[in-house]
């Protein structure tokens, strides 16, 4: 029946052209789109697009590739997008991924700016990161939700923070996303998230898979394969306000339109919707069962 459903969303017909004056992502000439099949659903799939909201999206990539998000799922985030509320609602340090819609910031990495290969001279500001690179992550502190490349020019007023240069090669290539307000010390948006609502939100690389076989999630990040986390960082540019739109499947299809959203392939995206405990599997098909038609 699944696949059946999935048939008949492929084969849609158009619709008219909808209004996107409203659309969260209506100034946006690159947007990276992530799926997920429920709303505690640690596993998504991950597309890049060029274009607009209303000149309409085509894929940079040839299909969604799997990512992994927060260890709890998708909550609703602090972005672009109108607020919304409901039972999920993004916390610190409630192991969920920010679900909306997102500006991309600053990149940062392991490896000098040359060794990045922006595809645009005009890329997102890109910061090499070492030992004292710290995103601070304590709600009392007013560099909360900041990234503090240089501890010697602030006055520390923080009891936790997480190094942004790792033993590992998750940050190798990692981006910001802007949830709450997240900045980068020194600039405007320093200060201004609300505490409590999330904090150091990137796109990086995943973990390795564990001794049974298992992808570790994160705890609230969206993580992919170091290539494609790699191709992202050096595709987007700041000119084209680069966005990031994370949803469940349920909302996907209900701000598709409202949003002016690329319209997905359901099969492409197939390697993640059939993942899931029989509950969730059972919102995903009757999710796909009321939108058929549309």
């Amino acid at each position: 029946m699944l696949s059946l459903v999935l048939l008949l969303i492929s084969q849609n017909s158009a619709l008219a052209e909808p209004d996107c004056s409203q659309s969260p992502i209506r100034h946006s000439k690159q947007l990276i789109l992530v799926i997920a099949p429920h709303w505690n659903s640690k596993d998504v799939r991950i597309q890049r697009f060029g274009g607009t909201a209303t000149k309409g999206w085509k894929g940079a990539d040839l299909h969604p590739f799997d990512g992994i998000t927060g260890r709890s799922g998708l909550g609703w985030g602090a972005g672009a997008n109108e607020p919304e509320t409901g039972a999920y609602v993004k916390h610190e340090g409630d192991g969920r991924a920010p679900a909306g819609a997102f500006t991309l910031g600053e990149a940062f990495g392991y490896n000098d700016e040359s060794a990045v290969h922006f595809k645009s001279r005009k890329h997102v500001p890109y910061t090499k990161v070492d030992a004292s690179s710290r995103c601070v992550d304590d709600p009392k502190s007013k560099f909360y939700n900041t990234n503090v490349h240089d501890q010697t020019k602030v006055a520390k007023d923080w009891n936790s923070d997480e190094a942004l240069r790792r033993t590992d090669d998750l940050y190798e290539y990692a981006l910001n996303v802007g949830h709450n307000g997240l900045a980068v010390s020194g600039s405007k948006g320093a200060g201004h998230s609300v505490a409590g609502q999330g904090s150091c939100i990137f796109m990086h690389s995943w973990a390795a898979v564990d001794a049974k076989g298992t992808r570790p999630p994160t705890a609230g990040c969206t993580a992919m394969d170091k290539a494609h986390i790699r191709d992202i960082v050096s595709w987007v540019a700041a000119p084209a306000k680069p966005m990031l739109v994370q949803l469940p499947l349920s909302e996907y299809f209900r701000l598709r339109d409202k949003w002016c959203l690329p319209r997905i392939n359901v099969d492409d995206w197939m390697n993640t919707l059939v993942k899931g405990s029989a509950e969730e599997m059972a919102e995903v098909n009757q999710v796909l069962r009321e939108h058929c038609s549309n």
